[in-house]
């Protein structure tokens, strides 16, 4: 049988009455702003062809524009599935961050955004719906239950059709054993190569990690040869590395400036940025300079790093690195307070036991120790022992 027949045919017997039943009956979607101008079909042509060179090849990182273009295309256009595909993409991958934050978006509402792509046939977006539906946390958690063996099928349809996504889910799968299958090495790193071969830029991290398990010269071969083809968790990879085993000024000089490649393609994980921050802000093998410390460290925080945003905060209250801006510095402390995130109870309990921008109020710097405490920084029971003493 023709293999896009097949998925079609899966989707419709298997998938499709699922959808009879709204997987989730949430809010949809934080909204975006609406384009100057009505998007034409010139302009989704051009962003679609850079999101996809973004998704697949790692190329150059969308910016929210293109997004707010495709959703605006995707609503006057709901039947467009590679549109709405890569507007989810958008918003799951957090280029849209400076418009919406990740703790706005709800796993249940971008399933749902998933699922329509994938029933409008977008192949990529079936072989990612056919990891929800096998239960994958490694690609979303909003979908409460997993229907594995719809999903194998789908999944394999979407192989059948050499979609590169497909061989590199089926790699994750087979290298953790999940989907009811049994971890198969050997099987899963030829999944992961031919994902490579099919133009999937970011199965190189997955392939090294997988190979670090039996042979980690190997690994390392292979973090190489995916830094340089841009994958940015094969660049984080390799710099931490070459951090932890460098032996001159050059690798740790090369492991910087991958640290940086990293941070500057990456848009999920805020790890890269952290550390890119921490070597600016402490001088660590790299000209100290706290205007780029703070540059990454709101980075970091765009993508919910809370280290990174109170480090946002006292550089603002102290004009460190950036202009100083007390009321803005002080809303993200009090909100970082209110999540109650231990180090940003003890620095604001400090402000008001000292008296510093705010008026002095010891009992209520005792109650912030007490919660900093209770949830997790350790430095806030000095405070409380000075205070019992005196």
């Amino acid at each position: 049988m023709n293999p896009m027949v097949h998925a079609r045919l899966i989707f419709a017997a298997f998938v499709m009455p699922m959808l009879a039943c709204p997987m989730h009956a949430g809010a949809e979607l934080p909204p975006l702003p609406q384009p100057p101008s009505p998007v034409t079909r010139v302009q989704r042509d051009n962003d679609v062809k850079m999101m996809s060179a973004w998704w697949y090849a790692c190329g150059k990182v969308p910016d929210q524009q293109a997004v707010i273009r495709l959703k605006a295309w995707s609503d006057a256009h709901p039947d467009d599935g590679e549109a709405l595909f890569f507007v989810y993409t958008g918003y799951r991958l957090n280029l849209v961050r400076e418009l919406v934050r990740p703790s706005q978006i709800s796993a249940g509402d971008l399933v749902a955004m998933l699922e329509k792509s994938a029933s409008l046939g977008f192949m990529s977006a079936q072989s990612r719906y056919a990891m929800t539906l096998i239960g994958s946390k490694s690609v979303e958690t909003g979908l409460k239950a997993p229907d594995v063996r719809t999903g194998m099928d789908l999944l394999q349809a979407c192989i059948a059709k050499r979609d590169p996504d497909a061989h590199l889910y089926m790699g994750m799968l087979l290298s953790n054993g999940e989907g009811g299958l049994n971890a198969d090495f050997d099987a899963a790193e030829e999944y992961l190569k031919k994902a490579i071969e099919l133009g999937d830029i970011r199965a190189w991290a997955q392939l090294a990690t997988l190979q670090s398990r039996s042979d980690e010269d190997k690994a390392e071969e292979t973090l190489k040869l995916g830094a340089e083809a841009g994958d940015p968790e094969a660049q984080l990879l390799l710099a931490k590395r070459l951090q932890r085993l460098g032996a001159s000024s050059e690798d740790y000089a090369q492991a910087f400036q991958l640290l940086l490649l990293s941070a500057s393609n990456q848009t999920i994980s805020p790890e890269a940025h952290i550390l890119v921050a921490d070597s600016y802000f402490n001088g660590t093998r790299v000209q100290p300079d706290h205007a780029e410390a703070f540059h990454w460290y709101k980075a970091a925080a765009a993508l919910g790093h809370l280290r990174a945003e109170l480090q946002v905060a006292t550089q603002l209250l102290q004009g460190d690195g950036c202009k100083m801006d007390i009321e803005t510095g002080m809303r993200m402390l009090q909100k970082l307070a209110e999540s109650k995130y231990g180090p940003a109870e003890t620095f604001l309990g400090v402000l008001y036991l000292e008296g510093l921008l705010v008026a002095r109020d010891i009992g209520h710097a005792k109650a912030l120790f007490e919660a900093a405490a209770n949830d997790g920084d350790p430095s806030a029971n000095r405070y409380l022992v000075a205070l019992r003493r005196n």
